[in-house]
């Protein structure tokens, strides 16, 4: 679980990587919350790309998961401007998948 900052180092949101699977190189990405006071500003793609990286850098995995609301227009937008594919769309849940290249986060 991370903790969002915003430019002033206040708290204004968290997600996290979880159900970290070392062996198949797996993490499931989620629980972003952000302030409504800072939504619509970029901190959430922000935080995003910082897992991303640090998923691939810091804990090795090859890819990210996700499971996001069909109706979670914002959020799909982030996801798929961050790299992530759609993979299935059940019962109005859409699961998606990015994989994780360490030279393209990173540059």
């Amino acid at each position: 679980m991370f903790a969002i900052l915003n430019e002033n180092s206040i708290i204004i949101g968290g997600c996290a990587i979880y159900n970290i699977d070392f062996i198949h190189g797996v993490g499931e990405f989620g629980r972003i919350v952000i302030d409504g006071a800072y939504s619509g500003r970029g901190y959430g793609y922000l935080a995003l790309k910082a897992s991303i990286k640090l998923a691939s850098i810091e804990l090795g995995l090859s890819n990210l998961i996700l499971e996001v609301m069909s109706s979670n227009k914002a959020a799909l937008r982030i996801y798929e401007k961050a790299g992530f594919q759609k993979k299935a769309d059940k019962d109005g849940i859409i699961q998606m998948e990015c994989e994780l290249n360490i030279l393209d986060k990173v540059l």
